[in-house]
Parts: structure tokens; C-alpha cells; sequence
């Protein structure tokens, strides 16, 4: 952004001079700013993304602690080992532990919630094993899911659209440079003004040193030599 804010200056200052009309420096302006606004919003619905995990995450917790003790209400009611009636709880599979994965854990304690509501007899108050508190922490964590998802969307279409912006200025800046190659010299200073370094020309001149360099003179011969030749 910063070589980008000197190559404006630059156009400002020489464009018009060096008839650089296929980047008027306001357009050239304008892309800047249009970079500049579409990435505050990206790192804004990154910062998002980052609050709805945290929520996420706590909301997740708290249903999982949830659920440890709502399977020990279940225990209670149904018995030690799993069996057919746990499956009115929503322990399926015969398993009777709390879900790894989020999905699993959620769907849970939907089942768990609805067979606390029809049996209230099974929930433990003192706890906060009931129908009510199990149905809160439930919709918090579907909420905490839904607006998680949403932000992370936003932000994916963000990110897509900031990139677009910056490939869009790098054109530009390279097409800049390559007309400036063309236009100036490499000893110009105006390079420094676009903010970019003078071109080496080290290379240029070996080579051009190297092409106007005089043809090596042949050796003359030896007596010697030219009379070994003869016999």
C-alpha cells in the first residue's frame, strides 16, 4: 500500500508529463481506496469470526458439562448399562457417553431436553438438570452455530472480494512499472519518486563494453616456426 500511495504521487506529479494517460492518477487513486475499504471490512468480519468462535466454544462447553450430568439423571432412571430405554433419552447406539463432535452433542441434547419435558420426574433441580435449563443452553448453542456460520460465510466473501481489489491494483502497478521502463531511463530520478529503485545497469554495459570491444590481434609467428612449417 505504500509503494501503491508513492506511484500515485509519482502520477500525479510526472504522469501527465511522461502522457501516462492509461493510468489516470484519481483512477489509480480510486483503486487504492477501493483496496483499502475491502480490507478493514475483511479484518472487521474476521474480528467477527473470532468473537462467534469464542462464543461458540463456551456455549459448547457448557452443553457438554450440561450433559455429563443430564446422563447421570438418565443413569438414575434408566440404569447402569445401556438397554432399549435409554433410546427414549436419546442415547443410541448402545452408548451411553456424550458425543466428541458438535453435531452429535447438539442433536443429544435436543432428545435429552424433550425426554426431561416428558418426564420431569427424571430431572434434578439442585443441579439444573431440567427441561428448562437444558432447552437454554441448547438454544444458545444453535444460535452461537447459526450466526458462527454466517459470519464465517461473510467473511469467506470478503476475503474474496479484497483479493480481487489487490490483484486488481497489482495490474496496475505492474503495468506503471513497465511503462516507465519504456519512457525513462535508468538513470532517471524519476524513479525514485514512484518509489521504486533506479534499474541496475551493470548488466547493460558489460554487455555493451563487450560488443564495441576491438578484435583480438593475431600473433605473428616465430622464425622458428615458419621455417618448421617450410620443411
Amino acid at each position: 500500500m505504500q509503494l501503491a500511495e508513492n506511484m500515485a504521487h509519482g502520477l500525479e506529479t510526472h504522469g501527465p508529463w511522461l502522457r501516462m494517460t492509461q493510468f489516470p492518477a484519481p483512477e489509480f487513486r480510486d483503486t487504492i481506496d477501493a483496496l483499502r475499504q475491502t480490507e478493514g471490512e475483511f479484518a472487521r468480519l474476521r474480528s467477527e469470526k473470532a468473537v462467534a468462535g469464542r462464543w461458540m466454544n463456551a456455549a459448547d462447553e457448557a452443553l457438554t458439562d450440561w450433559l455429563t450430568k443430564a446422563r447421570l439423571a438418565v443413569m438414575l432412571a434408566r440404569g447402569v448399562q445401556w438397554s432399549e430405554t435409554w433410546l427414549e433419552a436419546g442415547f443410541t447406539h448402545r452408548c451411553t457417553s456424550v458425543p466428541k463432535a458438535t453435531g452429535p452433542r447438539i442433536e443429544l441434547a435436543r432428545r435429552v431436553v424433550d425426554f426431561l419435558a416428558r418426564n420431569p420426574q427424571f430431572g434434578v433441580a439442585h443441579a439444573n438438570v431440567t427441561a428448562t435449563d437444558g432447552r437454554k443452553l441448547y438454544d444458545d448453542i444453535v444460535s452461537a452455530q447459526r450466526v458462527r456460520r454466517q459470519v464465517m460465510s461473510e467473511c469467506s466473501h470478503a476475503k474474496i472480494v479484497r483479493d480481487a481489489a489487490e490483484r486488481k491494483l497489482r495490474r496496475k502497478m505492474r503495468g506503471i512499472v513497465c511503462i516507465l521502463s519504456a519512457t525513462i531511463k535508468a538513470a532517471d530520478a524519476r524513479w525514485l519518486v514512484f518509489g521504486l529503485k533506479q534499474p541496475r545497469v551493470g548488466r547493460a554495459a558489460r554487455v555493451s563494453d563487450s560488443a564495441n570491444a576491438p578484435a583480438a590481434i593475431t600473433p605473428i609467428a616465430q622464425p622458428e616456426q615458419l621455417l618448421g612449417a617450410v620443411a
